[in-house]
């Protein structure tokens, strides 16, 4: 039990990084003279970002369903 409910603390951690991260990554290509290559590191990097979403959204899914089956 203690487990799950320090997955799902991480993930909001997690969330609030990204959140933050993301913020960041559009600011850096906000203005319109931002090179081609800034914007392709950031597309790239954002990508990578979008995994890493994905594989918390499917923990956090399961831990939540352990822990409505332990209810």
């Amino acid at each position: 039990m203690i487990q799950l409910l320090a997955i799902l603390n991480n993930s909001l951690l997690f969330r609030d990084n990204t959140r933050r991260h993301i913020q960041i990554t559009l600011d850096s290509i906000s203005s319109p003279y931002v090179a081609d290559e800034i914007i392709q590191e950031a597309g790239e990097d954002l990508g990578e970002l979008l995994g890493r979403v994905l594989e918390t959204k499917m923990l956090v899914s399961r831990a939540v369903g352990i822990l409505e089956d332990l209810s």
